[in-house]
């Protein structure tokens, strides 16, 4: 995780995950299989663009047909044109009349994820992972493939894992820097299968970086799993500890390792000495530096070796949306309360948390010696849209807010409902006057965004 900055414009984002126009979030089977390849003859998916001719790599020299959703377009050479985009371009070898082999590819703007699993056959287990083959195909020129070779994957979710569309863990046999966004293995799809939008995840990072915070990164792609197309897929980096990741020490390793020698470290005033792991309920583990000295200052992690009943601390969305997972606790232990991730009710942000009838900010430790219910408390907020005046020189946006540091969106789209530009602005005290200027298009929308990134209201123009 290297909580890299995005422009503001990218904020537009936000309001659009519950009111812009769906980008096809349910899974969609265009087709099955690859194609017959043989000899090593296949389209070169390294990058594919508008403007540019389809690569094939043809060792046989055979003579090349071109079909573009099964219907030809021509022959020897194809030269990728904007109407072919959401298609699938096969390219067939023949040595005469005769058919000797194929290849197809998907266009699209999104750079492509092809997965073919070992046995062909779909992944229906969320613990054992399956061998498989993964190539991407980029949408802007590179030198090299950015990704063709083995991996492992499996499902991952909870509720997600029920829905048609499934989210998917993958782990490549090599480390991958996939679209600049580090080095790693570990990597996810989300399908975002309740999310018409397809906008909701990515917003919630993009917003959190604008306001400084520390977020995973994520990249838009189509993905096409045993030849058939399953929809379009968010590919994210995997939260785990990792210098491109979440860059601290891996204590959870180094407990393993301790618990699996049966020693650990223990410091007692001055002295240092060792302690079978059995006489102590409660260990401190201490930390090495560059050279392999024992440090001390660092960071101390208590392993509890007796634990005491297990409670569950229930988070209650009181009225707004999304979940959050229980969290288990040991009877008389505590924990931090987290920040919300639930969804505000539209003209509301959240307040604090509520725990047995008092009221917590986020970060509170809390000491648990039952089952506890910890519920999300709205406050309301206020912004309304006077007018939108939309023309095709800019859209001149009147608004009153008194929300904190709002943020004002504006989202072009054509005639078929498919966004085409964003603007945004973050809403400054005593202005209430907004211009953007956007692309050609046939209707906007403006929306207000408190800055949690929950809206506030909405208005269409055109």
């Amino acid at each position: 995780m290297r909580g890299k900055r995005l422009g503001s414009a990218l904020l537009t984002l936000a309001l659009l995950a519950t009111l812009a126009p769906a980008l096809g979030g349910s899974a969609s089977a265009v087709g099955a299989g690859d194609g017959q390849q043989t000899g090593g003859f296949s389209i070169d998916k390294t990058f594919l663009r508008t403007g540019d001719p389809i690569k094939v790599i043809n060792p046989d020299k055979l003579s090349l047909r071109f079909l573009v959703d099964g219907a030809e377009a021509g022959r020897d050479m194809l030269t990728l044109l904007s109407d072919y985009y959401e298609k699938w371009i096969t390219v067939q070898g023949y040595r005469g009349e005769t058919l000797v082999s194929e290849d197809r590819a998907y266009f699209s703007k999104l750079p492509v994820i092809y997965i073919n699993t070992e046995d062909g056959a779909g992944i229906t287990s969320k613990s054992e992972y399956k061998k498989a083959e993964m190539t991407i195909q980029n949408n802007s020129e590179s030198d090299a493939m950015m990704y063709s070779g083995d991996i492992l994957i499996k499902g991952r979710g909870n509720t997600t894992w029920g829905f048609p569309k499934k989210p998917y863990r993958i782990k490549l046999d090599k480390k991958a820097d996939l679209f600049g966004m580090g080095e790693n293995k570990n990597w996810v799809l989300l399908a975002n299968y309740l999310d018409e939008s397809l906008l909701r995840n990515t917003t919630a990072s993009q917003l959190s970086q604008e306001f400084g915070l520390e977020t995973m990164e994520t990249v838009w792609t189509e993905v096409v799993l045993n030849g058939g197309y399953v929809g379009n897929y968010q590919l994210c980096e995997q939260i785990r500890v990792g210098e491109t990741r979440v860059d601290v020490f891996d204590w959870e390793d180094e407990a393993e390792n301790v618990a699996s020698n049966g020693t650990a470290d223990f410091i007692v005033a001055n002295s240092h000495f060792t302690e079978p792991l059995y006489k102590k309920n409660v260990i401190s583990l201490i930390g090495k530096d560059a050279d392999g000295n024992s440090t001390y200052t660092n960071f101390t992690t208590i392993l509890c070796l007796e634990d005491g009943p297990i409670r569950t601390v229930v988070f209650d969305a009181n009225g707004g949306s999304g979940m959050m997972p229980n969290k288990p606790v040991t009877e008389g232990g505590s924990f931090m309360l987290p920040d919300c991730s639930f969804i505000a009710p539209v003209g509301m942000r959240f307040q604090a948390w509520s725990v047995n009838g008092k009221m917590y900010e986020p970060g509170t430790i809390c000491a648990v010696t039952e089952d506890t219910a910890v519920t999300a408390i709205w406050e309301s907020v206020s912004a309304q849209i006077i007018s939108v005046a939309h023309t095709t020189a800019g859209t001149n946006t009147v608004i009153y807010c008194s929300a904190p540091d709002a943020v004002v969106c504006c989202a072009a789209y054509d005639i078929s409902g498919r966004m085409v530009d964003m603007k945004s602005q973050r809403i400054a005290i005593g202005q209430s006057s907004y211009t953007f200027t956007v692309g050609m298009a046939d209707s906007v929308r403006v929306f207000v965004l408190d800055k949690y990134g929950c809206p506030l209201c909405e208005s269409r123009s055109g």
